[in-house]
C-alpha cells in the first residue's frame, strides 16, 4: 500500500512506459536474493554488466512509537464516527468494488473514507473518499460525491544464476470520481442500510477503464 499514492520514479524506482500511446504503466527491475532479508536496490545496467545499488536497511520503529501512532488515529468517543461496508454490484464492464472505512459528520451529512478493491480491466487496491447529504431523517433519499485512487501491480521473477533473480514489476494506476444518488434507511440508532447508483468517470489517463454506472449497497454501523 505504500506505493499506491505515488507515481514518482525517484520514490519507488519505477519508470513510466507508454502503453499504445494511450496511458502509462510503471516498470521496475531489481535483483532479488532469496537468502537476503530485503531485495537489492534497482538495477544499474552498463553494457553487458549488471551493478547493484547499495542496500540500506530501513529504520525499525520501536514498539512504544507504534503504540503511540495507533493510539493517535483511534477516533474520540465523543465524536460522531461510524464504520461502513460498501459493495458495488458487477456489471458487463466491471467486476465490482468492495470496501470498508470510517465516516464522520452530523446526522444529515457525513464524510467517508476507507480502503477498497476495485475490479475493472485489472484488480486495483486503493482508497475511497467522499460525502453524503441525507436531509430527511430515518428514511431519506440522499445525494453524494466521491472518488477512488488505486493501483494494480504484476511481478515476474527470472533466475539469472548464482542464487540471484531479476524481479520485473509492472504497475497501472486508476483514478475515478463519481456523483451518486440513493436511498437510506436507518434501522436503529447508528445502523443504516443504503442503496445507491454511481456514475464513475476515469481521469488521469486517456482510456476508459470500464468504470461507468454501477449500483450498490452500503451498511453503516
Amino acid at each position: 500500500m505504500s506505493e499506491v499514492m505515488s507515481t514518482s520514479q525517484a520514490a519507488s524506482d519505477y519508470k513510466a512506459v507508454s502503453v499504445d500511446g494511450k496511458r502509462d504503466k510503471y516498470v521496475r527491475e531489481r535483483i532479488v536474493n532469496p537468502y537476503l532479508q530485503s531485495p537489492s536496490g534497482p538495477l544499474r545496467f552498463s553494457g553487458s554488466s549488471i551493478g547493484v545499488a547499495g542496500v540500506s536497511s530501513p529504520p525499525i520503529a520501536k514498539a512504544s512509537e507504534v503504540r503511540q501512532e495507533v493510539t493517535s488515529v483511534v477516533p474520540d468517543s465523543d465524536k460522531d464516527w461510524s464504520g461502513f461496508v460498501v459493495a458495488n454490484f458487477p456489471n458487463e464492464e466491471s467486476g465490482g468494488h468492495v470496501g470498508v472505512g470510517l465516516g464522520f459528520g452530523e446526522e444529515d451529512f457525513h464524510f467517508r473514507g476507507g480502503v477498497s478493491v476495485f475490479s475493472s480491466d485489472k484488480t486495483y487496491l486503493g482508497f475511497d473518499f467522499g460525502g453524503r447529504l441525507t436531509p430527511f431523517g430515518k428514511l431519506s433519499p440522499f445525494v453524494g460525491f466521491g472518488g477512488y485512487i488505486g493501483d494494480a501491480k504484476e511481478c515476474e521473477v527470472e533466475d539469472v544464476g548464482a542464487g540471484y533473480f531479476v524481479e520485473t514489476c509492472e504497475k497501472f494506476f486508476l483514478a475515478t470520481a463519481y456523483p451518486e444518488i440513493g436511498i437510506r434507511w436507518e434501522v436503529e440508532s447508528g445502523t443504516s442500510f443504503s442503496l445507491f447508483a454511481r456514475d464513475y468517470s476515469s481521469f488521469g489517463q486517456e482510456i476508459q477503464d470500464g468504470a461507468t454506472r454501477m449500483y450498490g449497497v452500503s451498511v453503516d454501523f
